[in-house]
């Protein structure tokens, strides 16, 4: 096996089972090609998703306009608004059906149709089912939110484009933490909404990504979950000592922070490979780290920390890349918030600095950063 767990690919794992005899070259060749071929995605790449996401967005808008000057829809019509908004999703998917049998260039297009008609078929069911609960205002944004999560439960099974399923997911959750922050009946009791929201969206992530079970067509939700998360954790760190919406009782991020603090430390046993190993020095020191931010209430910068941990178990660049970009964030909010005069926390940096440089070097002498954990 490779010194480092990230070096372990397909293609060395194939090698070293050639290499110990379990497999023949000519196994070794058919199991390449069959992981090549199930390896091929038929969406394009991230950075090419964006900017379609951009396109379709550009695209509904301007349809949605002249469906509106044109008056080819009654707005104010709750029936005629469900059944335009079915009739959109339903076209959706036909599309990405008949591209899934098409050539690359019509497959793109027909897929990029189709992801603008599923847009304006959900704003439009939404739409209506907002018509219902028109005069009340205490319930139009939690109206909102129930009909997002109905329609993207209802189209999850039928239209597999994994950028409508992330986007759907993710404005379904913020809809319901905006509507939590915001609503003025849940004033007295948002400490505890909030608390809930945060640990269901906890629990969610940890089930997605550590469960080798689960589906790959459900990794839109996890990263879905994972926005969600960093969104509720965000609001947390600011409001702590700022309640910038309401003026009562500031909002105590202990339950997050402790939430955090042990899921982060369950989640280096388990990238360790057994919980049992958390009594390696090593990831004992780890543990103890996390238990220490966790005790100075800092649970920005326990989450940051965890998308990376997890990014690398998984090997999946983009959650490390997240958590290295929240980083600085959540540190910026984190000394921002505390009540000390700025020398005092320039006084916390500089010892912080050589804290780090201190367990950097003992590392380095202890041969941790190059030790396997076996």
């Amino acid at each position: 096996m490779a010194e480092y767990q990230t070096n372990m690919n397909a293609k060395n794992l194939l090698a070293a089972w050639e290499d110990a005899g379990h497999i023949t070259q000519q196994d070794r060749r058919k199991l390449g090609a069959s992981i090549f071929s199930r390896h091929q995605e038929e969406e394009l790449p991230i950075y090419l998703r964006i900017l379609v996401g951009i396109g379709a967005f550009i695209a509904s808008a301007c349809i949605m306009g002249f469906l509106a000057i044109t008056k080819i829809i009654d707005f104010n019509s709750t029936a005629e608004l469900v059944g335009w908004g079915g009739i959109f999703i339903v076209n959706a998917v036909l599309l990405a059906r008949r591209a899934a049998a098409s050539g690359v260039m019509l497959h793109s297009f027909l897929m990029n149709v189709s992801f603008c008609s599923i847009g304006i078929g959900k704003i439009l069911a939404v739409a209506g089912a907002l018509a219902l609960f028109k005069g009340s205002h205490n319930n139009e944004g939690w109206a909102i939110a129930y009909a997002l999560a109905a329609v993207t439960a209802i189209t999850w099974p039928f239209y597999r484009m994994s950028i409508d399923r992330f986007l759907s997911s993710v404005v379904v959750l913020l809809t319901l933490l905006i509507n939590i922050v915001f609503d003025r009946d849940l004033a007295h009791v948002q400490q505890y909404y909030l608390d809930g929201f945060f640990l269901i969206n906890l629990c969610a992530a940890i089930a997605l990504f550590t469960d080798g079970r689960v589906p790959k067509d459900y990794a839109p939700l996890g990263y879905a979950f994972i926005v969600s998360l960093c969104a509720t954790v965000a609001y947390f760190a600011i409001t702590h000592h700022h309640n910038w919406f309401f003026h009562h009782a500031e909002l105590d991020p202990a339950f997050v922070t402790f939430s955090l603090a042990a899921a982060l430390i369950g989640l280096i046993g388990w990238a360790a490979g057994d919980w049992r190993k958390l009594k390696k020095e090593p990831l004992l020191f780890a543990a103890v780290g996390v238990a220490a931010l966790g005790a100075v209430s800092a649970p920005g910068i326990i989450l940051a920390i965890t998308l990376m941990v997890l990014g690398y178990a998984r090997h999946e660049r983009l959650l490390i890349l997240a958590g290295g970009l929240l980083m600085p964030l959540f540190l910026w909010l984190f000394y921002y918030s505390l009540d000390l005069t700025l020398m005092a926390k320039s006084g916390i940096l500089v010892c912080s600095g050589f804290v780090l440089l201190a367990g950097r070097v003992y590392m380095h002498a202890q041969k941790f950063d190059r030790e396997a954990l076996a």
